[in-house]
């Protein structure tokens, strides 16, 4: 791959990058910029908005800029879950890479946090076509890792670095709220002349951003499209020729979907590479919905439909072969199934949602700001409404046939993570699913007079179901266990009588855009409150 000119304007994808000289005297202003977008403290954000390349404002800039200077629509017509896409010569971004996540970084990490082997950090080395594990036991210390790195040339996979990260935070949570899925990350950290892991295929899709130092890729075709499960360590002799091969340099990006055939080395030229892969849409399909949802498809097709109720006929278990005539009825009745799909459709994807509200990152806030209950002051009404978090809620109204139920207390939820694989460009964005606890509260789910809404846990609501609904949130989402933790997990949910039902559905179709109140449909004064925490209030007199 030949040499950059650095100092020249380069072109990728049509788009003309600024030369580095322009970014010099950026760097010396790195502190400020990196504060003011949320990795350390609370810095003056005006600096981090107008020059930061990722833009943090919302989910849709922070994706733009993210595959900049890839459109957005050319990415989702022409690259998402069809070919590779590298995206090179990204000088502003390369610029301030390393402050996303570094070695010194994780050497830090190591004197102040109990980095541990087993839950923290994959140590592994790809030598003579085979894989060794090289983890060890119990906490990893500063002077494992530069014995691992230097001496053994071992390439180290650290999990989740989002949990100690803030800027990390807020990328990922704009992401996941982008893709509506879980988004995963993984930094790996490779010595020169040195590679990690064995050729293989995985189960997500994939964005590796170079952080350090150069990676040198090389992609093979799938041997799959679009595979549900991740490869076996595969042998240089079963992946043929690469299709791609490239070295990336810090700032730029290489997207693959899952199923392309890869592997990674660090070249000889280079001290070590470090760079963090963002991973999303594993069983996030078709058949993943579809397998939700039959079950309830079939239940109602059952009630309604006596064909579903008709007894198998005889000596059918004993047939070895399928008649023409019974494969006619099965043909028959899985067509009828799809008269089902509406009534079905909703519970389905509530189902799915709630799983994702339940795991997801939280909304970013500062730590050192304050949470302050927005009172309106006196002599003002409310003239604009807006979701302070969209992505972050998903409104339930019951089915008359369940209880209403209540989760667990945010202090008692953790993240459900069911990691399989510790792979170098992906890791495990698992099915999360759990049974609702009740709580011993008997304080009924009426909505609070005050806020607008009972938080649930705090209460076990046993009222009509037709007088309320419930929204779940993520507000109370535990960063630190995002993708790591083990244990079920339930989303936390406040209850609001169903005369709001309408007003907070456009609140959520607005996608946090400022609404006049006159628009939300509601009987009556509007209270500033009437939505607690969830939402943001314009007063006027």
């Amino acid at each position: 791959m030949p040499k950059r000119k650095q100092e020249q304007g380069s072109i990728t994808n049509g788009v003309k990058e600024k030369p580095a000289s322009q970014f010099k005297s950026k760097l010396a202003r790195t502190d400020t910029l990196i504060k003011a977008a949320g990795v350390a403290g609370n810095g003056t954000s005006n600096y981090a908005e107008a020059e930061f390349p990722f833009k943090l404002s919302s989910a849709e800039e922070l994706f733009a800029s993210f595959i900049s200077p890839c459109s957005v629509s050319t990415f989702f017509d022409e690259y998402w879950e069809q070919k590779p896409l590298l995206l090179a010569n990204r000088t502003e971004i390369g610029c301030i890479a390393h402050y996303l996540f570094s070695k010194q970084i994780l050497e830090d990490l190591t004197k102040k946090h109990e980095i541990d082997y087993d839950g923290d950090v994959c140590i592994s080395r790809y030598r003579n076509e085979k894989r060794e594990s090289l983890n060890g036991d119990g906490r990893m210390k500063l002077s494992d890792l530069r014995r691992l790195m230097v001496k053994q040339k071992a390439t180290l996979q650290f999990h989740q670095p989002q949990r100690f990260q803030e800027i990390l935070w807020r990328i990922m949570e704009h992401l996941e709220t982008k893709f509506d899925c879980l988004v995963g990350a993984n930094v790996y950290m490779t010595p020169g002349g040195s590679q990690g892991l064995a050729p293989h295929y995985d189960d997500v899709e994939v964005f590796i951003l170079q952080l350090e130092g150069e990676k040198r890729w090389r992609l093979y075709k799938s041997q799959q499209e679009l595979p549900r499960n991740y490869s076996e360590d595969l042998s240089q002799s079963d992946i043929g020729k690469p299709t791609h091969d490239v070295i990336l340099k810090p700032g730029d990006l290489l997207y693959f979907p899952r199923g392309i055939v890869h592997q990674a080395a660090t070249p000889e030229s280079c001290s070590h590479s470090t760079h963090i892969t963002f991973s999303t849409y594993q069983h996030n399909t078709w058949a993943d919905y579809l397998s939700k949802g039959i079950h309830r498809m079939l239940s109602s097709a059952f009630e309604s439909n006596v064909s579903f109720r008709r007894g198998l006929p005889r000596k059918f278990l004993s047939d070895h072969k399928l008649s023409s005539k019974d494969n006619s009825v099965i043909q028959n009745l899985i067509g009828r199934l799809s008269h089902e799909v509406s009534s079905a459709h909703q519970q389905t994807v509530q189902e799915m949602r709630l799983n994702f509200i339940a795991n997801r990152l939280p909304p970013y806030r500062d730590r050192n700001e304050v949470e302050e209950i927005q009172l309106q002051p006196k002599g003002y009404h409310v003239t604009h409404m807006k979701l302070k978090y969209p992505g972050h809620t998903c409104v339930v109204v019951e089915d008359s046939s369940m209880d209403i139920f209540t989760c667990m207390r945010a202090e008692d939820r953790v993240k459900d993570e069911d990691c399989m694989e510790e792979d170098e460009d992906g890791e495990d964005v698992a099915e999360r699913n759990g049974d609702v606890e009740d709580d011993d509260d008997d304080s009924g789910g009426e909505s609070d007079e005050e806020t607008g809404g009972s938080e649930e846990g705090y209460s076990n609501g046993h009222c009509k179901r037709e007088d309320v609904f419930k929204v779940y949130h993520s507000l109370g989402n535990d960063r630190e266990m995002h993708m790591m933790a083990t244990s079920q997990t339930e989303p936390a949910g406040y209850t609001f009588p169903m005369k709001l039902l309408k007003a907070f559905r456009h609140l959520e179709a607005s996608n946090g855009q400022w609404l006049p109140v006159g628009d939300l449909s509601v009987d009556g004064a509007v209270d500033g409150m009437m939505f607690g925490d969830l939402v943001e209030c314009k007063y006027g007199k």
